[in-house]
C-alpha cells in the first residue's frame, strides 16, 4: 500500500490562522498551496518546488491509499495516462469501478487500485480544488511525479488537465459511481423492519461578537 496525503500549506503559522478567524467570525483564510505528501510541486511562492516522486514497476498493482488532509477543501485527484479502480471509501469496501478522476472531502479516505500498464515514462499526480459554490478557495493545483523505473530523469512528463473547479456534474458522477459490496458472498443485510424513528436537526446561531465583521458570529 502506498498512502498518497492531500493537504494544504499556508505561509504563516496555522493556529494564527485559525485564531484570526474565530476572532474575525469569518472562515480562515485560504491556503497558499495545495500539497500532495507535504508537497505542492513547482506552485509559485512555494518553498518546495520538487514536489513527491512515486517510483513504480512496470505491470504491477498497486493499491493506493488516498487521504484528504486539507481543511476544509473537496479535491479532484488525478494520475495522467492511467485509470483507477476504487476499492473502498472511508474503511466500507465498495463495487470496485474505474475512473480517471476521483473526489474525496476532507478528512475522508480512499482506496483505489492502480495498474502500471506502460513499459516506461513519467506522468503528472494531480489534485486540485472543487467547489460548486460562491466561497473562495485555494484554486491551485498540486503536483507529483508518477515515475516508471529505469525512466531517465530528464524524459518529459505526460500531463494532464484538471476538472473545472465548479465541475459539479463530474463530482456527482463520482459519488453516484458509489455501491455497496453486495453479493451472494457479502451480502448488505439492511434491517427492513423500522422499529424506531429519530430526528436530526443542525441550525445557525448567530452571536454577538465585539471582534467580529458586523459584531456577530455564526455557529452550526
Amino acid at each position: 500500500m502506498t498512502r498518497t496525503q492531500c493537504g494544504e500549506w499556508w505561509k504563516s503559522d496555522t493556529e494564527v490562522v485559525i485564531n484570526e478567524a474565530l476572532k474575525s467570525g469569518l472562515a480562515p483564510n485560504v491556503s497558499d498551496a495545495h500539497t500532495i505528501n507535504g508537497h505542492p510541486g513547482p506552485v509559485q511562492g512555494c518553498a518546495s518546488q520538487e514536489g513527491f516522486k512515486l517510483d513504480v514497476q512496470p505491470g504491477n498493482i498497486y493499491l493506493l491509499r488516498i487521504i484528504n488532509a486539507a481543511l476544509n477543501e473537496e479535491l479532484f485527484f488525478k494520475i495522467a495516462g492511467h485509470e483507477l479502480t476504487v476499492v473502498e471509501v472511508d474503511a466500507v469496501y465498495t463495487k470496485p469501478f474505474k475512473t480517471d478522476t476521483i473526489v474525496i472531502t476532507p478528512g475522508q479516505t480512499t482506496n483505489v487500485l492502480l495498474t502500471t500498464k506502460h513499459a516506461a515514462g513519467k506522468y503528472l499526480v494531480a489534485a486540485s480544488p472543487f467547489m460548486d459554490a460562491p466561497i473562495a478557495v485555494d484554486n491551485k493545483t498540486a503536483t507529483a511525479i508518477l515515475h516508471y523505473s529505469g525512466t531517465l530523469s530528464s524524459s518529459l512528463t505526460t500531463l494532464t488537465s484538471m476538472p473545472p473547479k465548479n465541475s459539479t456534474i463530474l463530482a456527482t458522477s463520482f459519488t453516484d459511481s458509489l455501491r455497496s459490496l453486495n453479493s451472494k458472498k457479502y451480502p448488505a443485510r439492511v434491517p427492513l423492519k423500522i422499529d424506531r424513528n429519530l430526528l436530526f436537526t443542525v441550525s445557525l446561531g448567530i452571536n454577538p461578537c465585539a471582534t467580529c465583521l458586523n459584531n456577530t458570529l455564526v455557529q452550526i
